[in-house]
Protein backbone atom coordinates (compact mmCIF):
# COMPACT_ATOMS: atom_id res chain seq x y z
CA UNK A 1 0.00 0.00 0.00
CA UNK A 2 1.65 3.26 -1.06
CA UNK A 3 1.65 6.08 1.47
CA UNK A 4 -0.45 9.08 0.66
CA UNK A 5 0.42 12.52 2.07
CA UNK A 6 -3.25 13.54 2.18
CA UNK A 7 -4.25 10.92 4.76
CA UNK A 8 -3.84 10.63 8.50
CA UNK A 9 -2.61 7.16 9.24
CA UNK A 10 -2.10 7.19 13.00
CA UNK A 11 -3.60 8.89 16.02
CA UNK A 12 -0.84 8.80 18.63
CA UNK A 13 -2.24 8.78 22.17
CA UNK A 14 0.70 7.10 23.88
CA UNK A 15 2.08 10.21 25.61
CA UNK A 16 2.58 8.81 29.11
CA UNK A 17 5.14 11.18 30.54
CA UNK A 18 3.42 14.28 29.15
CA UNK A 19 0.18 13.36 30.89
CA UNK A 20 2.03 12.48 34.08
CA UNK A 21 3.72 15.90 34.06
CA UNK A 22 0.38 17.59 33.28
CA UNK A 23 -1.32 15.87 36.23
CA UNK A 24 1.57 16.42 38.62
CA UNK A 25 1.83 20.14 37.78
CA UNK A 26 -1.89 20.58 38.51
CA UNK A 27 -2.11 18.26 41.52
CA UNK A 28 -4.44 15.96 39.57
CA UNK A 29 -4.53 12.25 40.16
CA UNK A 30 -2.73 10.18 37.55
CA UNK A 31 -5.67 7.80 37.85
CA UNK A 32 -7.46 10.14 35.43
CA UNK A 33 -4.99 9.45 32.60
CA UNK A 34 -6.89 6.34 31.40
CA UNK A 35 -9.90 8.63 30.88
CA UNK A 36 -7.89 10.58 28.30
CA UNK A 37 -6.90 7.33 26.59
CA UNK A 38 -10.57 6.28 26.52
CA UNK A 39 -11.47 9.63 24.95
CA UNK A 40 -8.86 9.11 22.21
CA UNK A 41 -10.16 5.56 21.58
CA UNK A 42 -13.77 6.73 21.39
CA UNK A 43 -12.78 9.53 19.00
CA UNK A 44 -10.89 7.05 16.82
CA UNK A 45 -13.92 4.73 16.65
CA UNK A 46 -16.14 7.66 15.71
CA UNK A 47 -13.68 8.69 12.99
CA UNK A 48 -13.75 5.11 11.63
CA UNK A 49 -17.55 5.29 11.42
CA UNK A 50 -17.48 8.62 9.61
CA UNK A 51 -14.53 8.16 7.26
CA UNK A 52 -13.80 5.37 4.82
CA UNK A 53 -10.16 6.51 4.71
CA UNK A 54 -9.79 6.19 8.49
CA UNK A 55 -11.59 2.87 8.41
CA UNK A 56 -9.15 1.58 5.80
CA UNK A 57 -5.90 3.32 6.74
CA UNK A 58 -6.31 4.57 10.30
CA UNK A 59 -4.41 3.32 13.34
CA UNK A 60 -4.47 4.25 17.01
CA UNK A 61 -1.28 4.16 19.07
CA UNK A 62 -1.78 3.81 22.84
CA UNK A 63 0.38 2.66 25.73
CA UNK A 64 -0.19 -0.43 27.84
CA UNK A 65 0.42 1.38 31.13
CA UNK A 66 -2.63 3.67 30.98
CA UNK A 67 -4.60 2.09 28.15
CA UNK A 68 -4.96 -1.55 29.20
CA UNK A 69 -8.77 -1.28 29.32
CA UNK A 70 -8.90 0.31 25.88
CA UNK A 71 -6.54 -2.31 24.47
CA UNK A 72 -8.62 -5.17 25.92
CA UNK A 73 -11.80 -3.71 24.45
CA UNK A 74 -10.18 -3.15 21.05
CA UNK A 75 -8.88 -6.72 20.96
CA UNK A 76 -12.36 -8.07 21.72
CA UNK A 77 -13.77 -5.93 18.91
CA UNK A 78 -11.11 -7.09 16.45
CA UNK A 79 -11.63 -10.73 17.45
CA UNK A 80 -15.41 -10.46 17.01
CA UNK A 81 -14.99 -8.91 13.55
CA UNK A 82 -12.46 -11.56 12.50
CA UNK A 83 -14.69 -14.36 13.81
CA UNK A 84 -17.69 -12.94 11.91
CA UNK A 85 -15.65 -12.78 8.70
CA UNK A 86 -14.55 -16.40 9.10
CA UNK A 87 -18.18 -17.48 9.58
CA UNK A 88 -19.27 -15.48 6.53
CA UNK A 89 -16.47 -16.99 4.45
CA UNK A 90 -17.37 -20.49 5.60
CA UNK A 91 -20.95 -19.97 4.40
CA UNK A 92 -19.62 -19.24 0.93
CA UNK A 93 -17.78 -22.55 0.63
CA UNK A 94 -19.89 -24.91 -1.51
CA UNK A 95 -20.89 -28.29 -0.10
CA UNK A 96 -19.17 -31.25 -1.70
Amino acid sequence: MPLSPDRVYMLAADHRWQWEEFCDARSLSRERIPDVKRLAYDAFLLARQRSAAVLEFGALLVDAQYSSGVIAEALKHVWRRAHRRVRESARQIPDR
